[in-house]
């Protein structure tokens, strides 16, 4: 049973890799695309603090804790 799957699958890679614009657009984009979004989504020195909208209704002592606890860290900022 796995013997045939195996088959299965390697042929199909075989059949899929036959065209040299399949390997393009299976390997090479991909490496291109998140090269190109990951340069685009850099601040550039910015405020690296992530904005966090927090609204702490209850009052109560969980909720309070928490809001301490996001206060604490570094990397956001609560609006």
């Amino acid at each position: 049973m796995i013997k045939k799957a195996l088959a299965i699958a390697f042929n199909s890679l075989k059949v899929t890799f036959r065209d040299k614009g399949n390997l393009i657009w299976l390997i090479i984009m991909p490496i291109v695309w998140t090269t190109l979004l990951g340069t685009m989504s850099t601040t550039g020195g910015g405020d690296e603090k992530i904005p966090v909208g927090f609204l702490n209704s209850d009052r109560g002592i969980y909720g309070e804790v928490f809001e301490e606890i996001l206060r604490k860290e570094e990397s956001i900022k609560i609006v």
